[in-house]
């Protein structure tokens, strides 16, 4: 399972046939283990679409960050 971790509308573009395709996926990570306590500021992302849990000290990503 792979991370996306800045997932927002600007990442998102429709093909021709309708799919939705991710793009930017320069901090992605395979989750897990390489999604380790790494802080927000380690993993970046975008501050606006982070969840806010992600501010915490020992966060570690899961795919509730893609879907907050």
């Amino acid at each position: 399972r792979i991370l996306h971790l800045d997932l927002k509308p600007e990442n998102v573009l429709l093909a021709d046939d309708g799919r939705a395709v991710l793009i930017d996926l320069g901090i992605a990570c395979e989750d897990p283990p390489e999604c380790g306590a790494l802080g927000p500021f380690a993993l970046g992302g975008t501050p606006e679409y982070m969840p806010p849990e992600s501010w915490e000290p020992e966060y570690r990503p899961s795919s509730a960050a893609d879907v907050f």
